[in-house]
């Protein structure tokens, strides 16, 4: 290719808007557990799909819509870094997989929901992040991230 020319990228500008399909949407689904739940349910996965099977019936909402055509139990991911002895499972549904996660777990696996607890009231209550840092015993970035 000489200096002069330069790729470029092809442009259809004709295209059918409703063909291009994007995901939107997290793809981490929350199960109501509780710790002691979570360590006689999650590993066992008969349990464990007798708990999915009685959530899709009583609350579908929580799920994908394509959840209705059934769903595949995939296993465990590794044990979280950030939280050690957690881990996620995951599930195989038509429009993808989704990872489950314990609802005493926070979201972005930053601690329990019981170690959180009295900081994200003080900041539902616009305390600043630093006196929030100092009470519960973190650092300031702590309480942004979570």
């Amino acid at each position: 290719m000489s200096a002069i020319e330069r790729r470029t990228r092809t442009c259809n500008r004709d295209r059918n808007p409703s063909s291009v399909t994007t995901v939107k949407g997290s793809k981490q689904i929350c199960i109501p557990l509780t710790a002691h739940q979570y360590a006689v349910i999650w590993h066992n996965p008969t349990a464990m799909r007798q708990l999915l099977d009685r959530l899709i019936a009583e609350s579908v909402e929580l799920f994908p819509p394509s959840i209705r055509h059934g769903y595949q139990l995939k296993g465990c991911l590794p044990e979280s870094k950030k939280m050690p002895g957690i881990r996620l499972r995951q599930i195989r549904v038509r429009s993808g997989v989704y990872s489950l996660r314990p609802s005493f777990v926070m979201s972005y696996m930053t601690g329990t929901v019981d170690e959180l607890e009295s900081g994200m009231l003080l900041l539902s209550v616009n305390t600043p992040c630093w006196v929030v840092a100092q009470v519960c015993g973190r650092t300031d970035m702590f309480c942004i991230v979570s």
